[in-house]
């Protein structure tokens, strides 16, 4: 038994200068970047973020059916402020209010890309709590103000 423990220890040990050895030699892997220019977006993007916010999609709330008329609205919105992608993709609305938009290539032989963004944003449990109002959209010249701004939304004024 003495010999077992022993050599238990011994294995710890050997263990233990490994993993020492290894973290004494680990290199950082951290990339050498340099500072970058902020893009210039395309004219009215702020303000279509802007009014992309003020659209009340919300996915789910207990206590209230969805709102359909406020993703009705943000479909409308959408068609509306880009004119050019709706007159050159396929559209394709399935489950009422999802959009699939297909830009076919004219190499079929080239690998496919999807670029994906959802419309839905969880309901402010407490609006009074936000800076802005939730639904707002407000630019301030600073920031864009409400749901879905950073994430959501965002991602898919920025894909258009």
């Amino acid at each position: 038994m003495k010999k077992f423990i022993l050599s238990l220890l011994g294995l710890i040990l050997v263990l233990l200068i490994i993993i020492v050895l290894k973290t004494i030699s680990l290199q950082s892997l951290q990339v050498n970047s340099q500072s970058a220019t902020l893009p210039v977006f395309a004219k009215g993007i702020a303000g279509n973020l802007s009014k992309a916010i003020t659209f009340r999609t919300i996915s789910y709330d207990a206590n209230s059916p969805v709102d359909t008329m406020a993703f009705r609205g943000y479909h409308q919105f959408l068609t509306e402020a880009y004119p050019l992608l709706h007159s050159t993709l396929k559209k394709e609305t399935f489950s009422e209010f999802s959009l699939l938009y297909t830009w076919q290539g004219t190499n079929p032989a080239l690998k496919p890309a999807i670029l994906t963004a959802h419309m839905d944003v969880v309901d402010a449990a407490d609006p009074g709590s936000w800076t802005k109002p939730p639904f707002s959209g407000e630019n301030d010249g600073t920031f864009i103000w409400g749901r879905g701004t950073l994430d959501d939304k965002g991602a898919m004024i920025s894909i258009f």
